[in-house]
């Protein structure tokens, strides 16, 4: 039998199986920011460490508004915060969009860094700006080969958010609501807009959350799932037959993300269930 796939998109196949991620570095490929890999592709994101801003509307909203001065602190698999050694136990795992990023906050006031604190235990923050529920389980599938996570917290984004990798081996998050700058990311929007069925992108999402809950089980892992969109939420209930925990938006951050009181209930309700041991599986 004859190869038909070139090798570079064989090597794209290989990066992007999140069955082959064995260390931190391999995160890098699922990161929260656009990364530079073998120089292909370089941003302002590119050089990780403390970064100011997310957007350019978080800067104009920031210089405006509010108070507190805080950088985002970028590791080097591309996600938020420090992360945990891979031969630490028993660890807390975040994950989900910008949420669970915690765009728009310092460190300190993440619902992630309060239930870790709370408990005294360490967390990995893996959420992305953007991200979709498919990607979100990808992320999970990945770092489960890399750390021991003993109960798990995933945010889930709007099952309308999808992903795309373009030309270049780039992956990119599309918000169909939103227009991009991007000729062939916008092309791709369009198209799902105007083509695609909201058959296909429930089935998407009822999919990969089975992923993420297949997972978890097989893991052992104590599962939480939680959403802030409405919608969602009303998928797992009829999908899944099974109740989450919905994460209220009631003030802003920096950026008019969910703001401080909103990740401190949401903390306050991650902490009840962890208690009273009330897990979606």
């Amino acid at each position: 039998m004859t190869n038909t796939i070139d090798p570079k998109l064989l090597k794209f196949v290989k990066n992007k199986s999140s069955a082959l991620v064995k260390t931190p570095v391999d995160m890098l490929q699922f990161g929260c920011l656009q990364y530079a890999i073998d120089n292909e592709y370089v941003d302002e994101y590119s050089n990780f460490g403390n970064i100011k801003y997310i957007s350019i509307d978080e800067a104009n909203n920031s210089k405006k508004d509010w108070l507190k001065d805080f950088s985002y602190f970028i590791n080097d698999m591309g996600f938020r915060g420090v992360y945990p050694n891979p031969e630490d136990k028993k660890l807390l795992g975040f994950f989900g969009c910008s949420i669970a990023f915690g765009q728009g906050l310092p460190d300190e006031e993440i619902y992630s860094n309060i239930v870790s604190s709370h408990f005294n235990k360490q967390s990995l923050n893996l959420g992305i700006p953007g991200s979709n529920i498919h990607r979100t389980a990808l992320v999970f599938s990945a770092a489960t080969h890399v750390w021991d996570m003993e109960t798990v917290v995933i945010n889930l984004p709007p099952y309308t958010r999808m992903h795309y990798v373009d030309r270049y081996n780039h992956l990119h998050s599309i918000l169909l609501a939103y227009e991009t700058e991007t000729s062939e990311i916008e092309t791709v929007r369009h198209d799902i807009l105007k083509d695609f069925s909201d058959q296909y992108l429930l089935a998407q999402a009822v999919d990969s959350i089975k992923w993420i809950i297949d997972i978890a089980r097989s893991k052992n892992i104590n599962l939480i799932l939680a959403s802030w969109d409405p919608d969602t939420v009303h998928l797992v209930n009829t999908a899944f037959d099974t109740k989450i925990l919905k994460f209220d938006i009631i003030d802003g951050a920096r950026d008019s993300h969910p703001g401080e009181l909103s990740h401190r209930l949401f903390a306050n309700t991650i902490i009840n269930s962890l208690t009273n041991g009330t897990y979606t599986c």
